[in-house]
């Protein structure tokens, strides 16, 4: 999750391909929260990277593994095979 000040359509560009924008809302105090999911190899940084210039990070929080959906991709794999 990401919390930023700034547009929203400044926040879409920047992150370019690299990063789905899942949800996003706005807090009471102007602040937006978007949730994202990351396309690749990409990282924090790479967002970082990409924000920079565009919006102002307010903070960026990492979602705890959610195991149920680490075995379902875990179990979609075995069957590609």
């Amino acid at each position: 999750m990401v919390a930023y000040r700034g547009t929203s359509v400044g926040f879409a560009n920047a992150l370019w391909t690299d990063f789905e924008l899942v949800k996003q809302t706005e807090r009471s105090d102007g602040v937006v929260e978007a949730h994202l999911l990351k396309r690749g190899e990409k990282s924090v940084d790479d967002l970082i990277n990409n924000l920079k210039g565009h919006v102002s990070i307010e903070s960026i929080q990492r979602a705890p593994v959610n195991m149920d959906e680490v075995f379902l991709n875990l179990i979609a794999k075995t069957t590609e095979l």
